[in-house]
């Protein structure tokens, strides 16, 4: 619980910066939009984000930062710059930066928490360093069809890495995959295995988090020793996240039903492109069980890199919308949105209001509040704290 209160608490000062958003804001200087009342820089940055320019947001926030004193007296400027800090794991950055916050505005900076996006294209620097570009050949996998016995080929672009280059990386979509039966179960969990165990730079992006309880629930819903494959495919998928004790509880419960010895804990190294030494302890693409489990029926946790305006968390949350006069939408573990994403979420809420629906979002990192400020979501839509 102290944890989750010290990561809210960049979220929390943030949302305490919020500009007073008019359609007559005018320009002073520069600073200001007047399509939006934002901060133009800090426009300029959203969108830099949004489109995956994550160097380049920094690049800007810092150029204003040190040029431009009105800009400089915004605190919202400065906790974007932190935010995107975390986002690339420069940690030395960060910490200089929060200090010269804390003396400006005389409050206590963000706490580090590595945040790592999965197409940054960085690497944690060293102390007093710039944060150097690095150049990542990526590739991106896409599975998509039935999980059976029947369909073994579906793995094929997976088994294909086997032989690549050390250097590659890759993002592994998983996320229009059905599970059918437990053969298929085993066969996908082997092979993930395989391309995990290499230890190459490999991510589940976007998270499959309907394939990962799917799996779950099959394997806790039988019984004596049936289900083998749906307990290997759900294992498999827990080494691909950064909690070490759930592994190791549900491993254990596995060994027990099954008799065999439980499996060894051996994560996979890239849960982003670009894996800084610091970003370890970065946040998992999807909640904690206990987290999840424990999720108010009217509460929606969106995670990871939000993209395109028909992304099925949009879908979800369309349908979702009828049914609740209030939903809540826990953002802390978004890394980023992109423009087509916010502008539909936009729409989605104009049509939530004028259907008297409220939806609030929570822990709303500075740099993705900025950007669904500027494509239109109003600030009373933020809440301040955790619900």
């Amino acid at each position: 619980m102290i944890e989750k209160e010290m990561e809210g608490r960049q979220t929390l000062t943030a949302l305490g910066q919020l500009p007073r958003i008019s359609s007559k804001s005018v320009s002073v200087g520069g600073a200001m939009s007047s399509a939006s009342g934002l901060n133009a820089i800090l426009e300029t940055a959203a969108l830099m984000h949004a489109s995956g320019q994550l160097e380049a947001a920094r690049t800007v926030l810092e150029e204003a930062i040190a040029t431009e004193p009105e800009t400089a007296g915004m605190p919202l400027v400065w906790l974007a710059l932190l935010d995107l800090y975390q986002q690339s794991g420069n940690q030395t950055a960060f910490e200089r930066y929060g200090m010269e916050y804390a003396v400006r505005f005389e409050q206590s900076p963000p706490i580090w928490v590595a945040r790592v996006l999965p197409t940054s294209g960085l690497r944690s620097p060293g102390a007093g360093e710039p944060s150097p570009k690095v150049e990542v050949t990526s590739a991106r996998i896409q599975l998509e069809g039935k999980i059976n016995a029947d369909n073994k080929a579906l793995t094929e672009p997976l088994l294909q890495i086997l032989d690549a280059p050390e250097k590659e990386a890759y993002q592994v979509d998983l996320f229009r995959t059905v599970l059918l039966d437990e053969e298929g179960a085993l066969h996908l969990a082997r092979v993930l295995a395989k391309v995990r165990r290499l230890q190459l730079n490999l991510v589940l992006d976007p998270w499959p988090q309907t394939l990962f309880y799917e799996a779950k629930r099959r394997a806790v819903d039988l019984v004596d020793k049936e289900g083998e494959g749906y307990w290997q495919l759900w294992l498999e998928l827990l080494q691909w996240q950064p909690d070490e004790t759930l592994f190791e509880a549900c491993a254990l419960d596995f060994a027990l039903r099954f008799e065999v010895s439980p499996p060894a804990w051996e994560p996979a190294r890239g849960r982003s492109l670009s894996q800084p030494a610091a970003a370890q302890t970065a946040t998992p693409a999807v909640a904690p069980e206990t987290e999840q489990d424990t999720t108010p029926p009217n509460t929606v946790i969106w995670r990871g890199v939000l993209q395109g305006a028909h992304a099925p968390q949009l879908a979800a949350l369309k349908e979702r919308l009828p049914v609740y006069d209030e939903l809540v939408i826990d953002m802390h573990g978004v890394l980023r949105v992109d423009f087509s994403y916010g502008g539909a979420l936009a729409n989605l809420m104009a049509r939530a209001e004028g259907a008297k629906k409220r939806v609030t979002f929570i822990r709303t990192s500075p740099m993705v509040l900025t950007l669904l400020l500027l494509v239109g979501i109003p600030p009373r839509a933020f809440s301040r704290r955790k619900k």
